[in-house]
């Protein structure tokens, strides 16, 4: 008896293919169904994403923006080829929390506002040099 339940399993999945292929499918029912897959810990992960990005306004602005449409140019290749070429040549990068102590912040969020002004070096050198 255990082939009938394993077979209509088999047809469940089978009827679900053919109407994808014959039919227009929305998200919405393509989310249901991947959904009703998922266990209950990848459900709950899923949740807290949709959650998040539906409740985020920064999220859900760059989820909406517009494809980028400007053309690559030969600027944009050529600042690439440098990012490589310093890659390749094992040039270090500078961590964010360095470059965020350098324009005078120690927060580390990139979305959070400077807590000061960032100080040009003219004005980091007269600070440390003692008076």
């Amino acid at each position: 008896m255990a082939w009938v339940a394993h077979f209509c399993a088999f047809l469940g999945v089978v009827v679900r293919v053919l109407c994808a292929k014959l039919w227009v499918v929305t998200a919405k029912e393509q989310l249901h169904d991947l959904v009703d897959e998922l266990s209950e810990p990848e459900a709950k992960r899923a949740l807290r994403l949709v959650k998040k990005e539906h409740e985020d306004p920064l999220l859900r602005a760059i989820a909406n923006a517009p494809e980028d449409d400007e053309p690559w140019t030969d600027e944009d290749e050529a600042a690439m080829a440098e990012v490589r070429a310093d890659d390749a040549a094992g040039v270090p990068t500078i961590p964010l929390e360095q470059v965020m102590r350098e324009l005078g912040d120690t927060d580390t969020d990139p979305g959070a506002p400077l807590s000061r002004p960032p100080q040009t070096p003219a004005q980091r050198t007269r600070s440390t040099t003692p008076t």
